[in-house]
């Protein structure tokens, strides 16, 4: 069942760029925003 609250993480910025760093280096991609497709 819901129990009608928002479900989400907070997560700081840096936390994001810095997944997002180590991602690109573990797979990169050829085109940028290809990800985001």
């Amino acid at each position: 069942g819901s129990t009608g609250l928002p479900k989400g993480v907070q997560v700081e910025h840096r936390n994001v760029v810095n997944l997002v760093q180590w991602g690109s280096l573990l797979c990169p991609v050829s085109q940028p925003g290809a990800l985001f497709r």
